[in-house]
């Protein structure tokens, strides 16, 4: 997955693919969305405040898997 670098004060670059969004932030950690239409992802890439937007509209309504560091899905996982 391509991951493109955005302006934000915590949040370092996002990707998606396929309905999987990758949102890696700049301490390091990162989350890994399921099921995420490419509607919301192209609003999330025009929000305002994509951390606000994150918090508010994504983090709530997505399973998502945590990463402690950057990365890619591991081999194996998948998402129910």
């Amino acid at each position: 997955m391509k991951l493109l670098k955005v302006i934000s004060s915590s949040v370092d670059s996002i990707g998606y693919k396929n309905g999987i969004l990758e949102v890696q932030f700049k301490n390091g950690e990162c989350y890994i969305y399921s099921r995420v239409p490419k509607k919301i992802y192209n609003q999330l890439m025009k929000a305002d405040s994509i951390g606000t937007f994150l918090n508010k509209l994504i983090k709530p309504n997505y399973t998502y898997i945590y990463l402690p560091w950057f990365g890619t899905i591991p081999s194996g996982v998948s998402f129910h």
